[in-house]
């Protein structure tokens, strides 16, 4: 998250916390892979990047099988 928020947008975290709705602290806490935050705060964080949490098989072969 720290990449894209920088590179992709060079905003600092407070002004892209703002943006987003959450605390700085949340967003931190996000970047460090820290906390718990729910679905809906990691969907409101990941929404200006065009991405949404979700589940993905950690095989490629499970992708091939089932998709």
């Amino acid at each position: 998250m720290r990449t894209l928020r920088k590179d992709l947008l060079n905003m600092s975290q407070t002004d892209y916390a703002n943006m987003v709705g959450v605390s700085r602290r949340t967003l931190s806490d996000i970047e460090r892979n820290a906390g718990s935050p729910t679905l809906a705060v990691l969907n409101a964080v990941f929404r200006p990047l065009g991405l949404k949490a979700g589940l993905v098989p950690r095989s490629p072969a499970m992708m091939k099988k089932y998709w």
